[in-house]
Protein backbone atom coordinates (compact mmCIF):
# COMPACT_ATOMS: atom_id res chain seq x y z
CA UNK A 1 0.00 0.00 0.00
CA UNK A 2 1.15 3.65 -1.07
CA UNK A 3 1.26 6.28 1.89
CA UNK A 4 0.58 9.67 1.44
CA UNK A 5 2.96 11.24 3.34
CA UNK A 6 6.08 9.66 1.56
CA UNK A 7 9.02 11.95 0.69
CA UNK A 8 7.60 14.01 -1.68
CA UNK A 9 4.42 15.21 0.97
CA UNK A 10 7.09 15.73 3.23
CA UNK A 11 9.02 17.51 1.13
CA UNK A 12 6.50 19.76 0.22
CA UNK A 13 5.53 20.15 3.67
CA UNK A 14 8.85 21.33 4.39
CA UNK A 15 8.91 24.18 1.59
CA UNK A 16 5.42 25.39 3.29
CA UNK A 17 3.62 23.69 0.81
CA UNK A 18 0.08 23.56 2.01
CA UNK A 19 -3.32 21.90 0.44
CA UNK A 20 -5.56 24.55 -0.90
CA UNK A 21 -8.51 24.98 1.08
CA UNK A 22 -10.79 24.53 -1.67
CA UNK A 23 -9.29 21.62 -1.71
CA UNK A 24 -11.13 19.90 1.50
CA UNK A 25 -14.78 21.03 2.96
CA UNK A 26 -13.46 21.69 6.21
CA UNK A 27 -9.95 22.51 7.39
CA UNK A 28 -10.57 19.20 9.76
CA UNK A 29 -10.40 17.79 6.16
CA UNK A 30 -7.76 19.41 4.56
CA UNK A 31 -5.97 18.42 7.53
CA UNK A 32 -7.17 14.56 7.25
CA UNK A 33 -6.41 14.01 4.18
CA UNK A 34 -2.39 15.90 4.86
CA UNK A 35 -2.06 13.22 7.57
CA UNK A 36 -3.75 10.46 5.72
CA UNK A 37 -1.62 7.02 5.65
CA UNK A 38 -3.93 5.68 2.63
CA UNK A 39 -4.20 7.31 -0.67
CA UNK A 40 -7.36 7.42 -2.46
CA UNK A 41 -6.48 5.31 -4.95
CA UNK A 42 -6.23 2.57 -2.34
CA UNK A 43 -9.04 2.77 -0.74
CA UNK A 44 -10.55 2.55 -3.69
CA UNK A 45 -8.65 -0.85 -4.47
CA UNK A 46 -10.43 -1.76 -0.81
CA UNK A 47 -13.76 -1.08 -1.70
CA UNK A 48 -13.41 -2.95 -4.45
CA UNK A 49 -11.93 -6.03 -3.04
CA UNK A 50 -14.96 -5.33 -0.37
CA UNK A 51 -17.56 -5.47 -3.27
CA UNK A 52 -16.04 -7.76 -5.83
CA UNK A 53 -16.52 -6.94 -9.28
CA UNK A 54 -18.11 -3.31 -8.59
CA UNK A 55 -16.70 -0.06 -10.52
CA UNK A 56 -16.21 3.15 -8.21
CA UNK A 57 -17.97 6.19 -9.64
CA UNK A 58 -17.62 8.65 -6.81
CA UNK A 59 -14.35 8.78 -4.09
CA UNK A 60 -14.15 11.51 -2.07
CA UNK A 61 -13.66 12.71 1.71
CA UNK A 62 -16.32 12.90 4.31
CA UNK A 63 -16.60 13.81 7.86
CA UNK A 64 -18.39 11.63 10.17
CA UNK A 65 -21.32 12.44 12.91
CA UNK A 66 -18.85 12.06 15.66
CA UNK A 67 -15.95 14.62 13.48
CA UNK A 68 -13.88 11.41 11.92
CA UNK A 69 -12.57 12.09 8.65
CA UNK A 70 -12.66 9.11 5.93
CA UNK A 71 -12.53 8.15 2.47
CA UNK A 72 -15.98 7.35 1.05
CA UNK A 73 -16.13 5.34 -1.91
CA UNK A 74 -19.59 5.04 -3.91
CA UNK A 75 -19.87 1.78 -6.47
CA UNK A 76 -21.96 0.74 -8.92
CA UNK A 77 -22.51 -3.15 -9.79
CA UNK A 78 -24.68 -5.05 -11.34
CA UNK A 79 -27.52 -2.61 -11.16
CA UNK A 80 -27.55 1.03 -12.29
CA UNK A 81 -29.99 1.67 -9.69
CA UNK A 82 -28.47 0.82 -6.97
CA UNK A 83 -24.65 2.24 -5.21
CA UNK A 84 -22.95 0.54 -2.62
CA UNK A 85 -21.15 3.10 -0.39
CA UNK A 86 -17.94 1.93 1.02
CA UNK A 87 -16.27 3.83 4.37
CA UNK A 88 -12.40 3.27 4.21
CA UNK A 89 -10.36 4.70 7.48
CA UNK A 90 -7.46 6.80 5.66
CA UNK A 91 -5.00 5.96 8.73
CA UNK A 92 -4.99 2.10 8.46
CA UNK A 93 -7.06 1.12 5.44
CA UNK A 94 -10.25 -0.78 6.76
CA UNK A 95 -13.24 -0.94 5.70
CA UNK A 96 -15.70 1.36 8.83
CA UNK A 97 -18.81 0.50 7.14
CA UNK A 98 -20.80 -0.34 4.02
CA UNK A 99 -24.00 0.58 3.05
CA UNK A 100 -26.29 0.73 -0.34
CA UNK A 101 -28.54 3.40 -1.49
CA UNK A 102 -30.56 4.38 -4.34
CA UNK A 103 -29.61 6.32 -7.31
CA UNK A 104 -30.91 9.55 -8.00
CA UNK A 105 -32.69 9.49 -11.63
CA UNK A 106 -30.74 12.56 -12.32
CA UNK A 107 -27.57 10.61 -11.54
CA UNK A 108 -28.40 7.45 -13.53
CA UNK A 109 -26.60 8.45 -16.93
CA UNK A 110 -23.45 9.16 -14.85
CA UNK A 111 -23.20 5.61 -13.38
CA UNK A 112 -24.45 3.63 -16.24
CA UNK A 113 -21.80 5.49 -18.19
CA UNK A 114 -19.26 4.20 -15.34
CA UNK A 115 -20.66 0.60 -15.53
CA UNK A 116 -19.76 0.19 -19.28
CA UNK A 117 -16.34 2.13 -19.01
CA UNK A 118 -13.19 1.06 -20.67
CA UNK A 119 -10.86 2.85 -18.55
CA UNK A 120 -11.30 2.84 -14.38
CA UNK A 121 -11.49 5.60 -11.69
CA UNK A 122 -7.76 4.05 -10.50
CA UNK A 123 -6.48 4.68 -13.99
CA UNK A 124 -8.14 8.06 -14.22
CA UNK A 125 -6.32 8.60 -10.83
CA UNK A 126 -2.80 7.32 -12.04
CA UNK A 127 -3.47 9.56 -15.27
CA UNK A 128 -3.98 12.69 -13.45
CA UNK A 129 -1.39 12.03 -11.35
CA UNK A 130 1.18 11.48 -14.22
CA UNK A 131 0.18 14.82 -14.75
CA UNK A 132 1.15 16.73 -11.66
CA UNK A 133 3.49 13.58 -10.66
CA UNK A 134 3.77 14.33 -6.30
CA UNK A 135 0.43 15.83 -5.87
CA UNK A 136 -1.65 14.41 -3.62
CA UNK A 137 -5.44 12.64 -5.08
CA UNK A 138 -8.47 14.40 -3.41
CA UNK A 139 -11.50 13.16 -4.83
CA UNK A 140 -11.86 11.42 -8.31
CA UNK A 141 -15.86 11.17 -9.52
CA UNK A 142 -17.78 11.10 -12.77
CA UNK A 143 -19.33 14.15 -13.77
CA UNK A 144 -21.24 14.85 -17.16
CA UNK A 145 -19.75 17.33 -18.85
CA UNK A 146 -20.72 18.53 -21.99
CA UNK A 147 -22.81 15.97 -23.27
CA UNK A 148 -20.44 13.13 -21.91
CA UNK A 149 -19.74 11.67 -18.54
CA UNK A 150 -15.85 11.96 -17.63
CA UNK A 151 -13.78 11.37 -14.65
CA UNK A 152 -12.74 14.24 -13.39
CA UNK A 153 -10.10 14.31 -10.84
CA UNK A 154 -8.78 16.74 -7.65
CA UNK A 155 -5.43 17.09 -7.52
CA UNK A 156 -3.12 18.95 -5.14
CA UNK A 157 0.29 20.47 -5.72
CA UNK A 158 0.98 23.84 -5.45
CA UNK A 159 -3.14 24.83 -5.87
CA UNK A 160 -5.84 22.72 -6.74
CA UNK A 161 -5.92 21.22 -10.32
CA UNK A 162 -8.54 19.50 -11.74
CA UNK A 163 -7.87 16.99 -14.82
CA UNK A 164 -11.24 15.29 -16.96
CA UNK A 165 -10.28 11.93 -18.43
CA UNK A 166 -12.25 10.13 -21.08
CA UNK A 167 -13.65 6.54 -19.04
CA UNK A 168 -13.77 4.87 -22.53
CA UNK A 169 -10.42 6.20 -24.33
CA UNK A 170 -8.61 7.09 -21.12
CA UNK A 171 -7.36 10.42 -23.22
CA UNK A 172 -6.73 13.26 -21.03
CA UNK A 173 -9.50 16.28 -22.06
CA UNK A 174 -8.03 18.71 -19.97
CA UNK A 175 -6.01 19.47 -16.92
CA UNK A 176 -5.65 22.72 -15.49
CA UNK A 177 -5.55 24.74 -12.16
CA UNK A 178 -8.97 25.03 -10.23
CA UNK A 179 -9.60 28.82 -10.08
CA UNK A 180 -11.68 30.55 -7.13
CA UNK A 181 -15.05 30.72 -7.86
Amino acid sequence: MRYVLGTTSIFMLSLGASLDPALAKSKRETAALLEAKVMLSDAISVAQKEIAGAKPVDADLVTTKDGKVIYSIELVKNDAHNLHKVSVDMQNGSVIEVTQKNVAAKDLKRVKAVDQAKVTMVEAIALADKRFPGGIIAAAEAKPRGGQVVYVVDIEQNGLHVVHVDPDSGRVLSAARKLDD
